[in-house]
């Protein structure tokens, strides 16, 4: 089983990411295709690029990676701001917790996810397959430094694992490399369940941005289409059209759009007040 082969499973890679769970273990290496010996240990972060222009960043993944597998297709998805609130505050999930912004400690084996209670439930649900021992999936499963709860605009040290709408650094989608150590980026997280070392996350790639820090104000940037569409129903947007080298030589980052991460927080903050989720939820 490719992933390539889940068509059926399209709508859950976007709109559900999976996962995260709060641990202070050590770090665990690697990716499932090779050992830690065979990534590099250079890191990369977000530069500049203009136009076309490629600009060559460290290449983390280029000793695992194989191919980019082709595109699923996302027909029947929603696209607007109001349709992705409405399926995470589907009774369905288990509460919005926050918004956060996180930097990437490293992508985890599945050797060492299978570690974590719950893993192999949340990979049927996400799947609608047994987990095999051998396959990602739609989802892979990082370990983060949560930096700042967005919404409260509280700073925050810890360390969770979050499972997003992604391919592993073996098989990769085009223009979506996976994170390298170092990389920030955007996620929204639901609550965990008592019963589950994984905390869902949600919206898949529609609340997920790349962010560049390189500047006194973070600039979110944006490599779906999907994540374009729904910010820009509700914040300015500046298109663009970079590509990026940060993890793999061979299939860039395409940047598409960006625009300022504290209007879309700021959006979010009065939104999720009015709807009463996340931590304006009254009990």
């Amino acid at each position: 089983m490719k992933k390539h082969i889940l068509p059926l499973l399209a709508l859950f890679l976007v709109l559900l990411n999976t996962t995260a769970c709060s641990s202070n273990e050590p770090a665990l290496q690697g990716s499932d295709a090779a050992d830690s010996s065979q990534i590099s240990e250079e890191t990369s972060s977000l530069s500049e690029s203009t136009g076309e222009e490629t600009q060559k960043q460290g290449a983390y993944y280029d000793d695992v990676f194989k191919e980019i597998i082709e595109e699923i297709p996302t027909t029947g998805a929603p696209i607007t701001y109001d349709e992705v609130m409405e399926t995470m505050t589907s009774p369905m999930n288990n509460g919005l917790d926050s918004y956060y912004l996180v930097e990437a400690i490293e992508l985890m084996k599945l050797s060492d996810c299978e570690k974590l209670q719950g893993f192999k439930d949340w990979y049927y649900k996400l799947n609608g397959l047994e987990y095999d021992g051998v396959h990602y999936g739609l989802g892979v499963i990082y370990k983060v430094k949560a930096i700042k709860d967005l919404i409260t605009g509280e700073d925050c040290s810890k360390e969770l694992y979050i499972a997003l709408s992604s391919y592993d650094p073996v098989y990769q989608r085009a223009g979506d490399p996976p994170y390298a150590p170092g990389e920030k980026f955007t996620v929204a997280l639901f609550n965990k369940a008592e019963e589950s070392d994984i905390t869902q996350s949600g919206a898949g790639y529609f609340f997920r941005f790349d962010i560049d820090d390189n500047s006194d104000e973070l600039i979110a940037l944006v490599r779906r289409e999907y994540s374009e569409i729904c910010a820009n129903n509700v914040v300015e947007v500046t298109k663009i059209s970079e590509n990026v080298i940060t993890s793999t030589t061979d299939n860039p980052v395409q940047y598409i759009a960006e625009f300022e991460l504290s209007d879309f927080v700021d959006f979010l903050r009065k939104d999720w007040q009015e709807r009463r989720v996340g931590h304006y939820r009254v009990e």
